[in-house]
């Protein structure tokens, strides 16, 4: 067959073809509502997509158990003996004339043990004794009633702390009743400054340098004295009060200015009381020579006492009630209100007083009253009757030992 043949036959086969396939790719389009209906088939017939298997993780493995390591114990603290030492003692060595229904008292600085086994202690002449604990670092003995003149010797040898110490120092104490009193020597000041050479006498009894107020000071700490408040001489005289040994009161008369610039400084720089007897007026006066009210209430307010010393410094033995009134109460009510302070101590202006003096004292509330009168044994009956010291602007530091009621 030629080429011609070939490519007719070929043409021929592709219209048999085409003939064959005609309908199928000419079809009509289906009416337009079956058209939505196949829509609706379709949509509806969609296949669902199934959702990728969600991966379960695997289970976290559980830690393994650790001990706990158990708290590692404090060790006990091993108590440390701490040494007993005596701080005050009822009555103080020395006392010739204790309170009748007073109990002999003994402070220490640490609590203590009650144990009786604990505490050693004798009383010659012997006496019957009871003792008791009223604090946790006090003990109380209460004796029957002292012989009046018989000396009697309390020896302390041993007692003990709680924390296990020991008496350090064995205390001995000598008493009595009737006699001449308890060595409570009370100093008087008036002027601390220096005067000229020339200075006549008068200011020159009244009056020690600066240099002489801090060595007498100096002497008092040397012989083991220890300064308290007046009041507190006040407590162990009218109520068995307790003191450290050998106690000693300071006050000053009048409210001199040079006072608060020699004497107070020196005070405050070792923590030593003291008692300023001040008349209201000399503080009103205007006197550059006399302490002021804020002067006062300074005083006050640092920790010193204040006393009574007569509104005016008047003479007080023969007072009339309407003078009494001004010269003790006015003065008493005035310093009080003024400073807060309670004034519960007086001091005799020019040393003057007398029965009438005393019942006008305690008609205002006074709990005591010093003299001028230069005795250092304090008696319970002679409240409105102490004794001061003092020692002249020339007298040398000897003359104070010499006063002083210590042997050594």
């Amino acid at each position: 067959m030629t080429l011609t043949g070939r490519v007719s036959t070929l043409l021929l086969f592709l219209l048999v073809g085409c003939l064959a396939l005609g309908p199928l790719l000419v079809a009509p389009l289906p009416p337009e509502e079956m058209r939505g209906e196949l829509a609706r088939a379709t949509a509806t017939t969609s296949p669902t997509l199934l959702p990728c298997p969600t991966r379960v993780p695997s289970p976290t493995p559980l830690p393994t158990a650790t001990a706990t390591p158990l708290p590692t114990p404090t060790p006990t603290a091993t108590p440390v003996a701490v040494p007993v030492h005596v701080l005050r003692t009822y009555p103080i060595d020395g006392d010739t004339d204790i309170l009748p229904a007073a109990p002999l008292r003994i402070v220490f600085d640490q609590p203590m043990d009650p144990d009786p086994a604990a505490l050693g202690l004798t009383i010659t002449p012997a006496l019957p004794a009871q003792v008791e604990w009223p604090a946790h670092d006090a003990v109380a003995i209460h004796t029957p009633e002292l012989r009046p003149g018989t000396e009697y010797r309390l020896t302390l040898v041993r007692a003990r702390g709680r924390s296990g110490g020991a008496l350090e120092q064995p205390l001995t104490l000598t008493f009595g009743q009737g006699g001449k009193g308890a060595p409570l020597p009370i100093l008087m000041y008036h002027h601390v400054r220096t005067l000229a050479p020339d200075a006549p006498a008068g200011p020159r009894e009244w009056t020690v340098s600066p240099e002489a107020f801090v060595a007498q000071l100096d002497l008092l700490h040397a012989l083991g004295a220890h300064v308290v408040p007046l009041s507190e001489v006040v407590d162990y005289l009218s109520r068995g009060e307790p003191l450290p040994a050998r106690p000693v009161a300071i006050t000053f008369d009048d409210g001199n200015r040079d006072v608060l610039a020699a004497a107070v400084p020196v005070l405050k720089a070792r923590h030593l009381p003291a008692t300023f007897f001040i008349p209201p007026q000399y503080a009103e006066s205007g006197n550059p020579e006399f302490v002021t009210w804020d002067d006062v209430k300074a005083l006050a307010a640092a920790g010193f006492a204040l006393g009574g010393h007569s509104y005016q410094h008047a003479y007080v033995q023969d007072l009339t009630p309407a003078q009494a009134e001004h010269q003790i109460g006015d003065e008493k009510r005035k310093l009080e209100a003024l400073t807060g302070a309670r004034v519960e101590c007086f001091a005799y202006p020019f040393g003057t007083y007398s029965r009438k003096t005393i019942e006008q004292l305690q008609h205002y509330g006074y709990r005591a009253a010093v003299t001028i009168s230069q005795h250092v044994h304090q008696n319970p009956g002679d409240l409105f009757r102490l004794g001061r010291i003092r020692v002249g602007y020339d007298d040398p530091l000897e003359r104070l030992r010499q006063k002083l009621p210590w042997k050594e």
